[in-house]
C-alpha cells in the first residue's frame, strides 16, 4: 500500500476546501521477468465532496513504461471495496490525464499496474477533492 499525505487549501471568497491526496514519494513500478508490479493507495475519505478528480502523473523521470493501467474502485464503507473497477485509464510513457468522478461513493482508492514487462516505470496520482 502507498503511504498518502493530505494537503488542504482554502478558496479565497469561497467556503469550499481543497483537499489532495498524494503518495509521500513517486510510485515505483519496476518490471523484471514479465511481471506486471502494481501499487494501490489506502482508503481515500470523498464523503460530501462537491467535486472529484483523479491525475496520473506519468511524466516523470524514470517514467518509461508504454502500457500504464490506472483504476479506481470504490467503497460505502472504507473497508469492503468493489472487486471491479469504478473507472480505469491507460497511459504510455510522458504522460498526464486527469479524470473527473462523481461524488456518491463514500471512499475511493487507486490502483496503478505496469504492464511493460520490460521497463520499470514511476508515477504519481492525486486525488482531488473539493468539499
Amino acid at each position: 500500500m502507498a503511504d498518502i499525505e493530505l494537503t488542504e487549501t482554502a478558496i479565497l471568497g469561497d467556503p469550499a476546501i481543497v483537499k489532495q491526496y498524494k503518495p509521500t514519494s513517486d510510485v515505483d513500478l519496476t518490471a523484471s521477468g514479465g511481471a506486471t508490479p502494481s501499487a494501490q493507495s489506502e482508503a481515500i475519505d470523498i464523503r460530501g465532496s462537491r467535486a472529484i478528480t483523479l491525475t496520473i502523473d506519468h511524466d516523470l523521470t524514470g517514467s518509461d513504461s508504454t502500457d500504464l493501467d490506472a483504476y479506481v474502485f470504490t467503497s460505502y464503507d472504507g473497508s469492503k471495496f468493489d472487486n471491479e473497477a469504478y473507472c480505469s485509464l491507460n497511459l504510455g510513457a510522458g504522460k498526464v490525464k486527469s479524470i473527473p468522478l462523481a461524488p456518491g461513493p463514500a471512499y475511493i482508492r487507486w490502483k496503478v499496474t505496469n504492464n511493460d514487462a520490460g521497463n520499470a516505470t514511476k508515477v504519481r496520482p492525486v486525488v482531488t477533492v473539493v468539499k
